[in-house]
């Protein structure tokens, strides 16, 4: 008998009697599958499986596998009864208590700790509070929206920047890049930047390489990085 045998599950060997992996399953499904709170409120059904089981398999199996099928079995109940809970099948948490009263554990360490796993229970379901959802921007994303307002504002209308020479402006318009002193352009900047940029394509290349690399500052980044030449 150094093997041992397998009877219905249940397997004999020379160090004690134990359940195989597939026997566990089983008896685990048929714990969960027996408890429904829409057409058995008082857990009858689940009362009656598990007081079924405790008389086959109680007098012969470990406590360390009746404790594993005590905690499975309050797994269960804790989805099962918190889901009831939260939708609105079981109204108050006094309900709880007696719906669990006539619980039924295997393992002497859960029998003798009962009302505190009953508890447990009760204190694991709570109702789910609902987000309220609202169109408030939050500090860091309201600054993000304001700033991409103000590249797509500079993508479209052109852009100035002030430097650091007083009154002076450097920007992107449609016609390409200009400088301004006072309020005016000054033309011998632009008559600089197109004898440079000999065609459209050429200017309209470097505008969008301007605009990309401002894109991608903060705007106290571009005032000390930029410098009128």
């Amino acid at each position: 008998m150094q093997n041992g045998f397998e009877y219905l599950g249940v397997l004999f060997t020379d160090k004690g009697v134990t359940i195989s992996k597939e026997k566990m399953e089983k008896l685990k499904n048929k714990i969960n599958d027996s408890i429904n709170l829409h057409e058995d409120k008082i857990l009858k059904k689940f009362i009656e499986t598990t007081e079924g089981i405790d008389r086959y398999y109680a007098r012969f199996l470990s406590q360390n596998i009746l404790e594993k099928l005590d905690e499975w079995a309050i797994v269960c109940l804790k989805n099962n009864i918190n889901n009831a809970y939260n939708t609105g099948l079981i109204s108050k948490k006094s309900e709880i208590k007696v719906i669990t009263s006539g619980v039924f554990f295997f393992s002497d360490k859960f029998k003798l700790f009962k009302q505190r796993e009953l508890k447990k229970i009760t204190a694991y379901c709570n109702k789910k509070r609902e987000k309220l959802i609202r169109n408030v921007e939050t500090p860091e994303k309201d600054q993000i929206k304001k700033k991409k307002k103000e590249y797509q504002k500079l993508e479209s209308d052109g852009f100035e920047l002030i430097v650091n020479t007083p009154g002076v402006f450097i920007g992107k318009t449609k016609r390409g890049i200009s400088v301004k002193k006072q309020g005016v352009i000054t033309k011998n900047e632009e008559l600089k930047m197109e004898n440079e940029f000999l065609d459209d394509n050429t200017r309209k290349r470097v505008a969008e390489k301007v605009l990309e690399r401002i894109n991608g500052m903060e705007i106290s980044e571009l005032l000390t990085r930029v410098i009128l030449i």
